[in-house]
């Protein structure tokens, strides 16, 4: 699984948490018009979330703990209300 468009169907999402997954990106939820906050925890092989973050109207809250490969370079500019990485 690279990412995560199995839950691209999943309409009435609003909120995710992640723990231990082994995909590379967040693809997908894009489409996940009412998802409010993603947790994503412990997920090493994650690299990218940036371009999916842009796209999403809706988010507001973007949380990241123990992924430590995730290119975060410009993520301040994509305008969640909160961003918390540990």
């Amino acid at each position: 699984m690279e990412d995560l468009s199995f839950l691209s169907e999943m309409n009435n999402l609003e909120f995710l948490r992640i723990i231990r997954g082994k995909f590379t990106t967040i693809k997908g939820l894009e489409k996940c018009d009412r998802l409010k906050t993603i947790f994503i925890q412990s997920c090493n092989s994650l690299v990218d979330v940036k371009e999916t973050l842009e796209q999403m109207r809706g988010i507001e809250n973007f949380l990241l703990e123990k992924c430590k490969n995730v290119d975060l370079e410009g993520i301040e500019l994509v305008g969640l209300k909160n961003i918390s990485v540990i």
